[in-house]
């Protein structure tokens, strides 16, 4: 487990806290862009319960934004997004504005997808170090945070609540069973 806390925004629950939602954003967002939606659901009696986890991807070059340093959980490539193994290249700009092409073989970046998981499952360990059950938790996300999500609910050794995955699809699925291991 990390030593220190995942860089998230925490909105605390409005009543006594006995469940967590984290949700993962998307690329290209911060936890920052689903605080109005978490502050809005907390305010409905029946949610007023819940702490949202809303954690903060670091930026990083994404080879589908041209090389582009943005949030982002792990790197995508088109092909990857299309479910295609084809090869073909992308254009980059490099850091000094050069253009730069760029291989890519339909691949999934399997370590930057490990790294992001390992930081949801670090959340959740800490949630459930609080003192709150595994079954009270609900792991969720858009697009690259849902994918994120699903991933990690899946292979986590812990049953959750729940898992949300919004826009997403379904990465490292030919080793699925490899990944809940890990």
């Amino acid at each position: 487990m990390a030593t220190e806390p995942y860089p998230a925004l925490v909105v605390p629950a409005v009543g006594k806290h006995s469940a967590t939602i984290i949700f993962v954003h998307g690329l290209g967002d911060t936890g920052h862009g689903w605080k109005a939606a978490a502050e809005t659901l907390g305010r409905d009696p029946s949610l007023q319960h819940i702490k949202w986890v809303l954690p903060h991807a670091h930026s990083r070059p994404v080879t589908v934004s041209n090389g582009k340093e943005i949030p982002a959980w792990f790197d995508i490539c088109l092909n990857a997004l299309k479910g295609s193994e084809e090869p073909h290249e992308h254009v980059k700009v490099t850091p000094s504005g050069d253009l730069q092409k760029v291989a890519c073989n339909g691949f999934e970046d399997r370590e930057g997808i490990l790294q992001s998981m390992q930081i949801l499952k670090d959340i959740i360990m800490r949630e459930i170090g609080s003192g709150l059950g595994a079954d009270r938790i609900v792991l969720g996300g858009f697009s690259q945070g849902g994918a994120l999500s699903l991933l990690t609910g899946l292979t986590t050794e812990h049953k959750l609540g729940g898992v949300i995955a919004l826009s997403a699809l379904l990465h490292l699925q030919k080793e699925l069973k490899d990944v809940s291991s890990e």
